[in-house]
């Protein structure tokens, strides 16, 4: 069998597309859809695109239809901001991959999203392939944030949440920067030249210091904190 074929026969993976613009989220459908060796399509699949144009659309095709596998999310939107659907399904949906759709990108806003449950933060600004492969990382359970995001400190958002920035080493902050990248623990081994047990150890202790239960879990705590810059992801 092909391997067009058999991509061709992968399970369909339904996006549902939040913006009250829908010339930007159909046009972004259409891109995909059309665009030639597409990242996102190779790697997870062929796309369906489902739209909402406000939030309480979306709250509701989402109760009516939970099993979507991505949804995109504009943060400002007639009704209200995006953090409040954002909020939602953190406590109803939490493994629901979201990503922010935003004009606006400054590191502070895509701080707070990250921080409060998105598992991506892209700009409208983006280039299709940027956007394209964002998406694929973002199925792949990466944390993705745009390009040009950076940051040397936490902001005034982020200590509230957590004002004590835990002390860690330079290699757990090298294994923290790696597991933001979505690497496998041979593979962060064979990076730091290292034993693979040393790696787990690395991550059990990252885990202690910043109260994560889970890879997604740390990485995003890393991102509260400040220990991660747009070069980690």
């Amino acid at each position: 069998m092909s391997a067009s074929v058999e991509a061709d026969m992968r399970p369909v993976l339904s996006v549902l597309s939040v913006d009250d613009h829908p010339i930007y989220s159909q046009g972004l459908a259409l891109a995909l859809h059309a665009m030639k060796n597409s990242r996102v399509r190779n790697d997870h699949g062929p796309l369906r695109f489902e739209y909402a144009d406000s939030l309480h659309a979306a709250s509701a095709r989402l109760q009516r239809e939970p099993g979507f596998d991505l949804l995109l999310l504009d943060m400002m939107l007639p009704d209200g901001n995006g953090h409040e659907l954002l909020a939602h399904l953190q406590r109803n949906q939490p493994d629901l991959p979201v990503v922010i759709l935003s004009a606006n990108d400054s590191p502070s806003d895509v701080t707070m999203a990250i921080s409060a449950g998105a598992n991506g933060f892209i700009s409208k600004s983006a280039p299709l392939a940027e956007v394209d492969q964002a998406l694929s990382d973002v199925l792949s359970r990466k944390i993705v944030t745009p390009s040009n995001y950076s940051r040397s400190a936490p902001t005034e958002a982020t200590l509230q949440l957590d004002e004590a920035v835990p002390n860690l080493t330079p290699r757990q902050i090298e294994v923290l920067g790696l597991l933001a990248r979505g690497l496998p623990n041979k593979r962060i081994a064979s990076i730091l030249q290292c034993q693979e047990d040393t790696v787990k150890s690395h991550l059990k202790a990252l885990f202690n210091k910043l109260e994560a239960h889970n890879r997604t879990e740390c990485v995003r705590r890393g991102f509260q904190l400040g220990l991660l810059g747009h070069n980690d992801s």
